[in-house]
């Protein structure tokens, strides 16, 4: 895995200096930052979502974003993804060997966040919660006036 990563020339890592030699390099691959990026992504629109139905307002198709909304699991697992980089490094340190990032990025964002639901009271909502749903309510209900 650590050879195909070092071989692959496309801009498809992130090359960071360890020290000030130049072979001590780490690489964090796309995925490392894509994979959590979506799920932190995913993160503030459940945040937006629970503010929405908290606040009995109509659902929007975008998000307005000049009006400030509470962001606890957006926060949450943005230090959490933070944290997972900062125990890959000091892994990676005191192991001297490459570690797999989502290794650590995972658990990290993946608890964080079922932490913060379970702790919120809203761990329920956070398993139902789907992306579509306002639209596909729509959609049965153009069906039943057909």
């Amino acid at each position: 895995m650590v050879f195909v990563a070092k071989s692959f020339d496309a801009p498809a890592k992130i090359i960071f200096p360890l020290s000030f030699d130049p072979w001590k390099q780490g690489i964090l691959g796309l995925g490392d930052i894509v994979v959590p990026g979506i799920f932190v992504g995913l993160c503030i629109r459940f945040d937006y979502h629970q503010d929405q139905v908290k606040n009995k307002r109509a659902p929007e198709r975008d998000v307005d974003i000049q009006r400030p909304f509470p962001k606890p699991y957006y926060h949450n697992v943005l230090i959490a993804y933070i944290l997972g980089l900062i125990t890959t490094g000091v892994v990676m340190q005191v192991f001297n060997a490459a570690q797999p990032a989502l290794l650590y990025l995972v658990p990290f964002t993946v608890f964080t966040a079922l932490g913060t639901a379970y702790s919120r009271g809203e761990l329920k909502d956070m398993m139902d919660y789907t992306e579509g749903e306002e639209e596909d309510k729509k959609k049965k209900e153009e069906q039943k006036k057909k």
